[in-house]
């Protein structure tokens, strides 16, 4: 079973592939504006995409959060009727 801490660890492997294949590009093709232009919006792309991705794990991260204080919550109320 893939959990979602495979499927990010497999994100961010890719993203450090591309990365480093961008990098290689980037160094062997010297004063191409046009190439220049692409690396920009492609690493504008990245950044972006990292940011939404990131902002979703935070999201999930405060939601498991309250879940878990909910669930404690209500054990300890059920614990002290008893």
């Amino acid at each position: 079973m893939i959990t979602s801490c495979d499927a990010l660890a497999e994100t961010l492997e890719s993203i450090q592939y591309f990365i480093s294949r961008l990098r290689i590009y980037t160094e062997t093709s010297h004063s191409m504006p046009a190439v220049d232009e692409i690396v920009v919006k492609l690493m504008v792309e990245l950044i972006s995409t990292l940011v939404v991705v990131t902002e979703k794990l935070k999201k999930r991260r405060r939601r498991e959060s309250f879940l878990t204080t909910m669930l404690l919550y209500s054990t300890r109320c059920s614990q002290i009727g008893e």
